[in-house]
């Protein structure tokens, strides 16, 4: 497989035949040559999909509670599996998964049901838009704070360490990107809102304060997604 645009596409043998591959598996994550997350996120939207409506199959009862937990547990996890590696940017791929979430929830209230975000407000749950930004973050925190194996100066850039109430403050340089999946790469869209939180957050202690920190800050801005619009 050749990655990036390519101008002449070569080739390639095996024992006289050609080979050649649209697109590969690597961990549970489908990859393109174009680097575009698309094909990943159909499949395992149509995966979810099938998931959702086994857990209405299965179980009779409509317990909000009961299903809500079992969405949680057997469903959100195939949407969210490895998503710092392939969070989506296309405004169709951010739809296409944030609808099964919208279906089940949709499903769970029936035919006279609040909106959608409502809906979520009233199960306790959150866009799955929101949780992905999140868990980027989350994962950036890891790895500044050394809880990751991965090197933090494999993807980011210092330019200078502010002191804030005996914390430490990273400032990154920020990186320039000419194509779509460089710009959206983990380290570049991560750095874009990391900038954008109060220093209180960036100098958490733990990774716990730093999660209750994120859920008192206002993501409105850097959401896309067309659902939290919609019913």
């Amino acid at each position: 497989m050749l990655f990036g645009p390519q101008r002449f596409i070569p080739t390639y043998n095996a024992h006289d035949l050609p080979i050649c591959a649209t697109s590969i598996r690597d961990l549970g994550v489908m990859i393109s040559p174009d680097l575009s997350p698309s094909e990943h996120v159909a499949t395992v939207v149509k995966k979810a999909y099938n998931l959702v409506n086994l857990l209405f199959h299965v179980f009779t009862a409509r317990d909000h509670g009961l299903l809500t937990r079992a969405y949680v547990t057997y469903v959100r996890p195939v949407l969210e599996y490895a998503s710092p590696v392939w969070s989506p940017w296309k405004l169709q791929d951010i739809d296409d998964i944030e609808h099964v979430q919208r279906y089940f929830t949709r499903r769970l209230f029936g035919q006279h049901r609040p909106s959608y975000p409502d809906r979520l407000t009233a199960l306790g749950l959150e866009s799955l838009e929101l949780r992905r930004l999140k868990s980027d973050l989350i994962l950036f925190f890891k790895i500044l704070s050394g809880m990751s194996k991965l090197s933090f100066h494999d993807f980011f850039t210092v330019s200078q360490y502010d002191r804030t109430r005996n914390n430490t403050v990273c400032r990154i340089i920020p990186e320039h990107a000419r194509i779509d999946a460089r710009f959206n790469f983990f380290s570049l869209r991560v750095e874009r809102v990391w900038r954008c939180l109060p220093a209180n957050i960036q100098a958490a202690r733990s990774i716990n304060a730093f999660r209750q920190g994120l859920s008192t800050f206002d993501f409105t801005r850097f959401l896309k997604g067309r659902a939290l619009v919609t019913v």
